[in-house]
């Protein structure tokens, strides 16, 4: 025509109808229809071409009698609406550009609405999608009322789908809900995104309650005028994340065709970008994963220039002709392909973004669905469609299916289908005969589709003449073969028992064979792996169509992967195992097990890709590919390795994201898991987390499997959990390393539960927080694990470890090697709670700040029992060679400390800061060094009960094996220390600024200046009790004082209460105490003590004051003056003590005094040594000390120090003496009992 038309008319206009005539101005032009559509009640969508025309289209939709449709013709495109049948004709709006691609730098926060959403068939959705659009009164308005507006809405969902189909693409847009929506447009669509988008900016928020309940995956809000048809968020990775990012912006007059601006932009959604040339991404292929290939495609032939849905025309307008197709190199249009392999392919970023955004939300709103539109069946065969559910049913839901139209038409099968949970969403095939006649005319039908409570569906069903018929000689054999599932079977041999030519079943399960009349035999099925129900069907005179056959198969519940199988490629045995491991785990099969052979398998093409486990399925690996028995498998001998190397083989750049992705009772067993590389550092990005194995929101086990060569950017290179549950059983973790800010190069576990059994970790490296593991708010467990050699190697510390929060407990597990610049060279601990037991920390180091060699443990309450520490180190100008207790409550129980050091500053073995509160008990400290502290190290205000220790050969400058700072502890019993050394004060303990009793204990050997046992200053006071002190030496200089104990600078003074001393030496003042202020000593035994100088036991100056209290003082030895006590101008007095007065320098009061010799078992043992551990300092009979002391003394004891008690008049010095004597009976010595009696 060459004027442009002005009117139309419909001559009929129902969705059955084959063929439309339009009078365009008087003159009639005939359409045939391509497809139609039940969109809801009194709806429906017709699209249909002009005879020999193919650029010559119409398409309309019909809702409540209003329609609203575009008419394509000589190149010009047209649009009408209203009720009909009669309208007016007007040029269509000319298509106006995208708004652009809003791709942003990074990924929106993840919202966590369900944690991890499946992306597969199992336990998701994967190719529907579901919309709401939403719109103001004014476009209502524009479009002439709702109904109008309904008919465009519908219509451009419909040409969405039609864009879908002719791509190629298993993918269905659906219309789940529209509504008005209070708000004024502000013709700035990136205002319009932006306030549809936010949640409580104060425009229209109760959209995204709408988008809850409606469960609508994407939303588009349309709107007035603008400068730009349409602008929408991009996608930017196929991720879960986006949800809160999938909305769209459109002009309402220009969603549908030609302009297609809502398939355009929500393919911007799903991650489709413009033509390559007008690429306007900022990122590129640094941020935006599926770049490469992402684009439209435009091209000219002779006649014109054509453009896919997402490309755009250029300024010269070269490319008028938009499309219904997405860029795919797999489809053509007239003779060109739509889309350029690796470049230009919209359909490739569809099929993969759609199951992540199919799952955006869950389906709230049921429906039947079915895969096609119209199904065109060749006259005398039969093809089939798929058919699902919408939504996962209550209950098992059946689907019955009817044809009404031409008798032509006829169901193969049966006419039912049966849903439940686990196919809902899986299509099951629908099959149709279409009968061979005499006429030459192509017969139409329609297919329904209902089910109780649902909208019927139709399917619009057209017979493509042949001009043949199949005659009355031969009949139609026809039937469906199914798996488990309903899903059908392909490549099913159906053999016929006459020896003819056998059918086979297509990829939906349909076989179609011709057999003649009155044909008599039997039909039977196979394929290898195979068995199936009624598996033969005999015939017994074949005298009309035969197409009621179905037929269910089994198979066996093992699926079968092997990379180099050459059979069927689908899993049913080895022979016929599938060669592609990500496709086998998404095969619509009902299996209970997986197998891999021994080979490297990889999840896919592009960097998303990752191997998605099958819930509560368990994968094997390690299997040869012959074996019948699991138990036969062999995972160290057939290595089956799961890995990540994409692209360039060796550069870690192009690696997986995630190799593995677990489902909620995932189990992985028996397989190496390798080059991942999970590279991005945005915040909120998961793509820069768990470059082996990533889980959210599941609850999965691994078993036998090695993480090895992974990388992460913020962490987790091996494996990062969220809120999931998880046991790793019998696994290997070694050299996984993180970027510059990763932590966790093993395992970054986020609020989770997880264990880890017999598993080591070696050699993973993360550039801050825990170089094995980082746990954050999590509960860990580990049993029988090991950590060897792992590193924090920049900052931040844990070089095996780092607990951040949550709760943990370590069993048997052995820390080796591993280091941190920063806090606990193999465990930091920050506010968490847990225990260590029965473990092994050796070799740890720290090596440059805030201390801990082995252990930090930092706002943690922990108990450790049954732990060894040795040879940890900190070169820390800090604390802790073995452990660093920060703030924090906690207990060591039965642990050994073994050459644990802190070379720059204090504790060899454990530090405990003033805000710290501890118990230590029943441990061992040997050979540990520091500055300060040599075995531990109280700081200011701290509190440690210690009881029942054992401190052996420890050194330090000062306290050789404790030192203690305004010691808020009261007593430590039972603590023994032997030859512990300090250079300077204290050689076992060091008190400053506290008050301490020491209750129980020997002191032997110990070694300093000053204070060969003890040193203290500036502290109120310290009391011994029940203490052997025995060999101790003050011997670092010729004036080294106080071989048992030193009072240094403002000390008060010190009460020695039942305590044995003997053989302690200074080669300066006091062999036994050089003291400050008060020194009271009751009930002790102090023999055989030396000084080189004066005192032997001590010596007073101005000041000092020593009272003696039922004690005695025996062969003490002083070179210048004072074998016992040398008064210089303090005083001394004596109480019921026994003593030789001409011992002392100066003078001695007292009352009750005895100087006889004491009467020792044996005061040097039998080695002849006084002050040694087989010296016996208790009374012998007949000795004048027994009952000779008083009880009348502040500081006397009821007991001895053997904790035996006192009765009477108590004994002088330490021990009371006890004589061995036959029992005395106060009665008859005759006893006599009568057999079963008491």
């Amino acid at each position: 025509m060459s004027a442009q038309p002005k009117y139309l008319e419909l001559e009929g206009s129902e969705l059955v109808d084959q063929t439309l005539f339009l009078r365009l101005d008087g003159q009639s032009l005939e359409f045939s229809k391509v497809n139609s559509s039940v969109l809801r009640k009194d709806a429906f969508s017709w699209h249909g071409q002009r005879s020999g025309e193919s650029l010559s289209t119409l398409s309309f939709v019909a809702v409540e009698g209003h329609y609203h449709g575009t008419l394509l013709l000589d190149g010009r495109a047209y649009k009408f609406k209203g009720p009909g049948p009669s309208f007016v004709l007007s040029l269509a709006p000319r298509a106006l550009p995208c708004g652009g691609c809003r791709v942003g730098s990074s990924l929106p926060p993840d919202p966590r609405r369900a944690g991890q959403v499946a992306r597969t068939w199992r336990t998701g959705d994967a190719n529907l999608i579901d919309l709401l659009v939403v719109y103001p009164a004014a476009v209502v308005s524009a479009a002439g009322g709702e109904s109008a507006l309904s008919a465009a809405i519908l219509g451009a969902v419909a040409d969405a789908n039609l864009c879908y189909l002719n791509s190629g693409l298993d993918l269905r847009l659906r219309l789940v809900h529209q509504a008005q929506t209070t708000y004024s447009p502000s013709g700035v669509l990136d205002t319009d995104l932006k306030r549809i988008k936010e949640t409580a900016d104060g425009h229209m928020d109760e959209v995204h309650g709408l988008r809850d309940l409606y469960g609508a995956d994407l939303v588009a809000l349309l709107t007035t005028t603008s400068d730009t048809g349409g602008l929408a968020n991009t996608m930017s990775t196929p991720s879960l994340n986006f949800e809160d990012s999938g909305f769209s912006v459109s002009v309402w007059d220009q969603i549908g065709a030609p302009s297609y601006t809502l398939a355009h932009e929500v393919g911007h959604n799903m991650g489709c970008l413009h033509n390559r040339e007008d690429d306007d991404t900022t990122d590129g292929d640094e941020n935006y994963d599926l770049f490469a290939f992402s684009f439209g495609k435009r091209w000219q032939d002779e006649n014109s220039g054509y453009r896919t849905i997402m490309a755009y025309d250029d300024n010269a307008e070269n490319f008028p002709t938009k499309i219904p197709y997405f860029s795919n190199p797999q489809v053509s249009y007239l003779g060109v392909t739509t889309g350029n392999a690796g470049t230009e392919n919209n359909a490739k970023v569809l099929s993969i973004t759609a199951p992540y955004v199919s799952n955006f939300r869950k389906s709230t709103v049921q429906a039947i669905n079915s895969s096609v539109f119209t199904l065109r069946v060749a006259e005398g065969n039969a093809s089939s469609l798929g058919v699902r559910l919408a939504m996962e049913p209550a209950d098992s839901t059946q689907v019955t299916f009817s044809i009404s139209g031409d008798s032509d038409f006829q169901i193969i099968g049966p006419s039912t289908l049966t849903f439940d949970a686990n196919n809902w969403n899986l299509s099951q095939p629908v099959a149709v005969f279409a009968g061979s006649d005499t006429d030459d005319q192509n017969g139409t039908a329609t297919l329904s589709l209902s089910a109780s409570g649902m909208t019927t569906a139709t399917v619009d069903l057209v017979e493509e003449d042949q001009n043949s018929s199949m005659g009355s000689s031969h009949y139609a054999f026809a039937g469906v073969v199914t798996n488990e599932l309903g899903i059908g079977l392909g490549g099913v041999e159906v053999a016929f028992s006459d020896g003819s030519s056998s059918v086979f079943t297509d990829a939906d399960g349909l076989f179609l064979g011709s057999l003649s009349s009155g044909w008599t035999g039997s039909a039977s099925l196979s394929k290898a792996g195979y068995a199936f129900s009624g598996a033969s069907v005999d015939l017994p005179g074949l005298s009309g169509h035969s197409l009621t056959h179905a037929f269910s198969s089994s198979r066996s519940t093992i699926l079968y992967v092997d990379q180099d199988a050459s059979g069927q490629n689908d899993g049913s045995s080895w022979a016929n195992a599938f060669t592609n491991l990500a496709q086998a785990l998404k095969a619509e099969a009902d299996f209970q097990e997986v197998w891999v052979a021994e080979g490297t398998y990889l999840p896919g093409e592009v960097r998303t890709d990752t191997f998605i486990l099958p819930p509560n399925i368990p994968v094997y690996g390690g299997f040869a590919g012959n074996e019948l028995l699991r138990s036969q498998r062999d995972s160290s001998a057939y290595t089956t390795i799961l890995s990540g190397d994409l692209g360039v083989a060796g550069d870690h750049t192009d690696n997986a994201y995630h190799v593995v992705s677990p489902a909620s009772g995932s189990t992985l067993d028996g397989f190496v898991v390798q080059e991942g590389y999970a590279s991005k550092n945005i915040t909120g990005d998961d793509r820069g987390k768990g470059g082996a194995l990533w889980a959210d929101g599941i609850a999965f086990t691994v078993s036998n499997c090695s993480f090895q060569s992974n990388r992460s950017f913020q962490g987790g290179s091996g494996v990062y959990l969220n809120d999931s549950n998880a046991s790793f059983l019998n696994c290997v973790f070694s050299n996984n390393l993180t970027d510059s800010t990763g932590s966790g190069a093993a395992a970054y576990l986020e609020d989770s539960n997880v264990s880890f059994e017999s598993c080591s970790f070696a050699q993973n490296q993360a550039h801050f927080y825990g170089g094995a593991i980082r746990s954050d708010s999590s509960a860990l467990d580990l049993l029988n694990c090991t950590f060897t050699s792992n590193q924090s190697v920049t900052s931040n510390g844990g070089g095996a470890l780092y607990l951040n929060g949550g709760s943990f407990t370590i069993r048997s597990s052995v820390f080796t090697t591993n280091s941190a610049n920063y806090d606990g060279g193999a465990v930091l601990s920050d506010g968490a709670s847990g225990s260590f037991a029965d473990s092994n920390f050796s070799g740890n180091l720290n090596t440059e700040s805030n201390g801990g060699g082995a252990l930090h443990l930092k706002d943690t309450n922990a108990s450790l029992s049954g732990c060894r520490f040795q040879e940890n180190l900190t070169y820390a100008p800090n604390y802790g060679g073995a452990i660093k207790f920060s703030n924090s409550q906690s207990s060591v129980s039965s642990c050994v400390f073994v050459s644990n050091r802190s070379m720059n500053n204090s504790a060899g073995a454990v530090y405990g800061d003033g805000s710290s509160i501890l118990t230590v008990s029943d441990s061992n400290f040997t050979s540990n060094q520091a500055t300060q502290g040599g075995a531990l190290f109280i700081d200011s205000g701290g509190a440690c009960a210690m009881t029942g220790n054992r401190f052996v050969e420890n050194s330090a400058n000062v306290g050789g094996a404790l030192y203690l700072s305004n010691f808020a502890t009261s007593k430590i019993t039972g603590n023994d220390f032997h030859e512990n050394n300090s250079t300077q004060f204290g050689g076992a303990l060091f008190l400053t600024d506290g008050s301490l009793e020491i209750e129980g204990g020997t002191f032997y050997r110990n070694s300093s200046t000053y204070g060969g046992a003890v040193a203290v200053q500036y502290s109120s006071m310290i009391t011994f009790d029940g203490v052997r002190g025995l060999g101790n030496e003050a011997n670092g200089t010729s004036s080294a004082s106080g071989g048992f104990l030193y009072l240094g600078v403002e000390s008060l003074g010190a009460d020695l209460i039942n305590c044995a001393l003997s053989g302690n030496r200074a080669k300066g003042y006091g062999g036994v105490v050089r003291p400050s202020g008060n020194l009271t000593i009751t009930n002790c035994t102090i023999v055989g003590n030396v000084s080189e100088s004066w005192g032997g036991v001590v010596i007073l100056f101005e000041g000092d004051v020593l009272t003696l209290e039922n004690s005695i003082l025996w062969q003490n030895q002083a070179t210048d003056a004072g074998n016992d006590v040398a008064v210089n101008t303090g005083s001394a007095s004596a109480h019921y003590s026994l003593f030789d007065p001409s011992q002392s320098y100066g003078s001695i009061s007292g009352t009750s005094n005895l100087s006889d010799s004491p009467v020792f078992v044996d005061s040097d043992g039998s080695d002849g040594i006084m002050g040694t551990l087989d010296d016996d300092l208790q009374f012998q009979a007949g000795s004048p000390g027994i009952n000779q002391g008083s009880t009348s003394f502040t500081n006397y004891s009821t007991t001895d120090l053997l904790k035996q008690s006192r009765s009477g008049l108590p004994d002088m010095g330490a021990y009371e003496y006890w004589s061995d004597s036959p029992p005395q009976f106060t009665s008859s010595s005759t006893v006599s009992a009568a057999e079963n009696q008491t």
